[in-house]
């Protein structure tokens, strides 16, 4: 069955939420050498604290020590995933309730924040996976899809529950015996229940299997994140931009409200999304390993890494016998590292 083309009013609807800086475009900037002022200016991620969060400072100097060169996102050229291909959630539920969980669609690893706190802010690096076609996959599988992202309340099971995230797509079509790999960024606002596709970042920002990517979301309102992606490998810098949170009905008959981050979350996630016409997941991409590092994530008070994590291993459930296979299983490496591994 073909798909179809998104409604431009969903597009529209992105692009009222979006808001760009005003500041005029600089340059160049070393941020690690402006003041607290002027990264708040520039909508650049804040400084960490030397004395209190000494390791996260060194991520942030690693990756903000050169002289950068921003682009300005271009409204413009923004497009949104055709209905064939949109990167949806489907949120299903974990197989195992402990420190080691399982999805259909999500491996990787996320963390709570204590005394009931909530995330204002999370950071991630990872490298672009190189997709192939599994070894065993069938020649009726055409299409292979996985999506490498950082968010904030993905793992919240509540009416309503909304998802800021950025990351990057690798893509796998077979066709007339060809195989095309397609790897782009995108960001997005998910929210239970709508379908809303992802926004996918201009091809000016070009991202290729094995770059190095940075991602960066900052609350600075309730219902507003600040998002910022680097491809650290290009040196290619894309100015923050903030997006507000979609409207949902929150009781029926009543008009629509605008949702709010809860922070109860942050997750780094390798994903294989839903096919919205099959509306079963698609096939996993043979990414090999998928890593991720210098993970942590702020409530406010205190950065918070992998230490008290959870991890999440994907699975799909196979016939002859009926059984669940895991096919991309995670593993913590240290305090600020992770990495998921596909299982064929």
């Amino acid at each position: 069955m073909p798909g179809k083309e998104p409604s431009s009013d969903l597009l529209d609807d992105v692009k009222r939420r979006l808001h760009l800086n005003d500041v005029p475009l600089p340059k160049s900037i070393e941020a690690a050498k402006v003041s607290a002022e002027e990264l708040d200016q520039y909508w650049l991620p804040p400084r960490p604290d030397k004395a209190r969060d000494p390791e996260v400072l060194k991520v942030w100097e690693s990756v903000f020590s050169q002289a950068m060169t921003f682009e300005q996102l271009a409204i413009d050229r923004l497009t949104l995933a055709t209905f064939a291909e949109r990167l949806e959630m489907a949120q299903l539920g974990p197989i195992f309730q402990s420190r080691l969980e399982g999805s259909k669609n999500w491996s990787g690893s996320y963390i709570k924040p204590f005394y009931a706190r909530r995330f204002i802010r999370i950071s991630g690096l990872f490298r672009v996976p190189t997709p192939a076609v599994p070894a065993g996959a069938g020649l009726s599988q055409t299409v292979f899809n996985s999506s490498t992202w950082i968010g904030l309340d993905g793992q919240r099971r509540y009416f309503n529950s909304s998802l800021p995230q950025i990351g990057t797509e690798q893509r796998i079509e077979r066709v007339n015996g060809q195989t095309a790999i397609t790897t782009r960024a995108w960001f997005q606002w998910w929210v239970k229940g709508q379908h809303a596709p992802p926004t996918y970042l201009p091809p000016s920002f070009q991202v290729d299997p094995n770059d190095r990517i940075y991602c960066d979301l900052f609350v600075v309102a309730p219902s507003r994140v600040r998002f910022f992606i680097a491809n650290l490998t290009k040196g290619h810098f894309l100015w923050p931009f903030d997006v507000d949170a979609p409207f949902a009905m929150e009781v029926p008959g009543q008009a629509p409200i605008q949702l709010r981050v809860s922070g109860a979350t942050a997750e780094w996630v390798m994903e294989r999304p839903t096919d919205p016409v099959t509306r079963e997941v698609y096939p996993l991409p043979d990414y090999d390993i998928a890593h991720f590092d210098f993970c942590a994530a702020f409530d406010g008070m205190e950065w918070r890494n992998l230490k008290a994590s959870k991890l999440i291993d994907m699975y799909e459930v196979r016939a002859n016998p009926h059984r669940a296979h895991f096919i991309s299983k995670a593993r913590r490496l240290g305090n600020h590292d992770f990495e998921t591994v596909f299982v064929d």
